[in-house]
Parts: structure tokens; C-alpha cells; sequence
């Protein structure tokens, strides 16, 4: 039953056991000062109707929450919990995860770029062009080159698309290209073609090659100066490693002014592998790629 407080009155009221009981009770219940010891202790509840010291914490500390501790609370640095402002250089800047409890800067991008996944970054993160991110630019080849290889291409996007500006150097007015995925030389590549030579459309398909033709035709070492063939890969879903994977070729080239040397035309490859494809080798068919030739890789 709460205790109801006497009104003392001089002389009056008596000090007598229900009173003194009372007092009792009182000095019973209070907490002794004694409990501190410190400028800054706290008294903190370890359970109920127990109470206990908690040490003042060191300066720049602040009281926070902690069921692990008997009185349910703890001095933590606060200074852990903060990133330095000098961390930031310029507006746009972010902050980005490295690590567990681990922090750093994460510089702007520039104008139309925009945020992506990469896990390649340290922060995880990555500011690519919104059209399309270049994982690989040969540049205009100063040499002549037995290949254009591709290799380490960045996992974290939906698809490729490979651009070729390309001539061969052998003694002939064409070559071949052809493509291989992570450096496959097995019988793993199977190609639909549909190809046109001015007003001739044909089709052919090749089963279990080494590599794939992506283009029939591209100008070589006898052909008009200074033609080149385009050819255009896309390739859906490069990095899931749970199918064989699909892609799909468009091709043109010019090898002369005349008409019977116009071509046109579009594959379909199929690689027989599940493996994320990180690597890309465009090779001709015979000799080598022509000075100028480039390749360029964009992920989508």
C-alpha cells in the first residue's frame, strides 16, 4: 500500500511505531549517495528495483543503448560513428561502403553519367555513360594485329554490345572474321547465317566450330584503299553462368565500287558453355587486322 505522508504538527503529532515504520521504509528504499563516486556517475537500473553505477565516460563520449551491459547502457566515442568533412572534395561527392564499418569517397561523375553497380570499384559503385559504359576501346590500331582481344570485361551488366571497324592485310580483296568467348578454341560454336551480295540473299549454318564467323566479308589487302567493314555484336546476358549463351551479329562491308561487292547480312551464334563470358577475341581469317582497325565493347 503506498505510503500516505504525515502532516507533522509541533507538538501534536507523536513519533510513534506506524510513523516510524514509516521512516524506516523511506531510508530503506533510498538510494545512498555513496553509490557514485565521481563527478558524472549515473545511476542506471540493472533489473527491477536494482540499481547500480555506470562510470562517467571519457570526454567526447555519449550514453547509447547496450543490452550486452548490466545496467543496459555504455559511453561510446562518438567519433567512431562520424566521417571527417574533409573527406568530401567537391559537390556531387559520395560516400560509398568499402567494407564492413568501412567508408570512402566516391568522386562525381561527370554530366550524363550515371550510378551503377560495379564490382570492380572499391566502393562497389561506378559512374558510367547512360548509353552505355566502354569496358574496352582497342583505339585505331597503329600496327597490323593478329587479334583484338578483350579480356577482365566488368560483370555487372545486362548485356554487350561489341562494335568492329575492321580490314584484313592478307593478299586478297577479303577475309573472314571470326569471334571467340573466353579463348574457346574447341568445337563449341554453332552460326546461322543470312547473308546479301547486291541482289543474292543466301543462308548457310556451320555446327560444333572453333570459333564463330561474324562476318563473311571484310575488306583485305586488295580491296578499294581505304574500305572498311562494320559489324555489330550483341550478346544478352554475358555474365549469368547458368546457360549457354546467344548473340546476334549484323554485318556490312564494301570491298570495291562495284555492286557485287556490296554486302550485308546478320548471324546468330550460339556458344555451348555456361561460363560468364570475360573475355572477347575477334581474329581475322587469314593475316591480320589493317592498321586503323578498332574495336570498341560497351556494357548495357
Amino acid at each position: 500500500m503506498p505510503y500516505a505522508p504525515t502532516t507533522w504538527v509541533e507538538g501534536v503529532t507523536k513519533l510513534g511505531p506506524t510513523n516510524m515504520n514509516h521512516i524506516e521504509a523511506g531510508i530503506a528504499a533510498a538510494i545512498p549517495a555513496d553509490i557514485v563516486d565521481a563527478k558524472g556517475d549515473i545511476i542506471a537500473a540493472t533489473a527491477a528495483d536494482a540499481v547500480a553505477r555506470v562510470a562517467v565516460g571519457a570526454n567526447n563520449t555519449g550514453l547509447v543503448a547496450d543490452s550486452a551491459q548490466a545496467a543496459g547502457v555504455k559511453w561510446l566515442d562518438l567519433t567512431t560513428l562520424l566521417v571527417a568533412l574533409s573527406t568530401i572534395d567537391a559537390k556531387g561527392d559520395l560516400l560509398g561502403g568499402t567494407a564492413d564499418n568501412a567508408l570512402a569517397r566516391l568522386a562525381v561523375g561527370t554530366t550524363d553519367q550515371g550510378l551503377v553497380p560495379s564490382a570492380a570499384a572499391a566502393t562497389g559503385l561506378a559512374w558510367p555513360a547512360m548509353g552505355g559504359r566502354v569496358l574496352y576501346d582497342s583505339a585505331h590500331l597503329a600496327g597490323v594485329a593478329a587479334t583484338i582481344d578483350a579480356t577482365g570485361l566488368d560483370q555487372n551488366f545486362r548485356g554487350l554490345r561489341l562494335i568492329a571497324y575492321l580490314r584484313g592485310d592478307t593478299a586478297a580483296a577479303s577475309t573472314t572474321c571470326l569471334l571467340r568467348f573466353n579463348g574457346d578454341a574447341a568445337a563449341n560454336y554453332d552460326v546461322m547465317r543470312a547473308d546479301a551480295a547486291n541482289a543474292t540473299m543466301t543462308a548457310s549454318n556451320t555446327l560444333g566450330g572453333t570459333s564463330a564467323e561474324v562476318s563473311p566479308v571484310i575488306p583485305a589487302n586488295t580491296a578499294t584503299a581505304n574500305f572498311f567493314g562494320m559489324l555489330i555484336v550483341e550478346i544478352p546476358f554475358y555474365a549469368h553462368a547458368s546457360n549457354n549463351k546467344i548473340a546476334y551479329v549484323t554485318h556490312c562491308s564494301k570491298l570495291t565500287n562495284a555492286a557485287a561487292d556490296v554486302r550485308v547480312g546478320s548471324h546468330m551464334i550460339a556458344w555451348r558453355s555456361n561460363a560468364a563470358i570475360n573475355q572477347i577475341t575477334l581474329l581475322p581469317g587469314a593475316g591480320n587486322f589493317q592498321i586503323a582497325s578498332r574495336v570498341i565493347i560497351e556494357g548495357i
